[in-house]
Parts: structure tokens; sequence; C-alpha cells
């Protein structure tokens, strides 16, 4: 496992919600699935990566797609697979993420 993950100190969380994601990766945003969640990061799956250390803008979304929490975050690790649903990628919130907007 990559340093990273190793230094998280927040308990990751499941679930199926989303992000829209406003990266260098499209001029439009794109909707990724959180794989888990914490205060200060997510895991993400998709097939549309951005690189290393980029910054992001995102925005929870609900199932209505309407916005539920929005900010910035730093892409800290990429994960670029074959295998379908295996791709995607690591971030780090900027600023707390209220996890009470995906329950």
């Amino acid at each position: 496992m990559d340093n990273f993950t190793e230094r998280r100190q927040a308990e990751r969380i499941k679930t199926n919600k989303k992000l829209r994601i406003y990266s260098s990766v499209s001029r439009v945003p794109y909707t990724v699935d959180i794989s888990d969640i914490s205060m200060r990061g997510a895991s993400v799956r998709t097939k549309f990566l951005p690189t290393l250390d980029e910054v992001i803008t995102f925005e929870a979304i609900d199932d209505y797609v309407q916005r539920l929490h929005f900010g910035n975050a730093r892409v800290r690790w990429v994960k670029d697979s074959q295998n379908r649903g295996d791709s995607g990628f690591g971030i780090e919130f900027d600023d707390d993420f209220p996890l009470e907007v995906i329950n």
C-alpha cells in the first residue's frame, strides 16, 4: 500500500453516493462513484483519471443531482486498471467534509 494510505487517521465509511468532479480530464464536470469516504478524504471509482497532485473541485450530489456540499481536494493517488471498475483515484479534502450530508 502507498504511504498516503498508511498515514490515514480517520476511519473510512463505505457509501454508494457520488461526486461531480471538475478537473483537467474534461472541460465539463463528470460524475464518479465514491468507494469510501472520511472527513479528510475519499476513494472514488472512475475511468477518467486526473493527474497526481492535481487540485480538483468537487460537489457531493444526491440522487437527484442536487448539490449537497462542495469544495476543493488534492489527488493523492491514481490507479489505472484494465479491469472494469478497478480504476480510480484518492483525494484529500482541503477542508473537513461533513459526513452527515451523505447519510
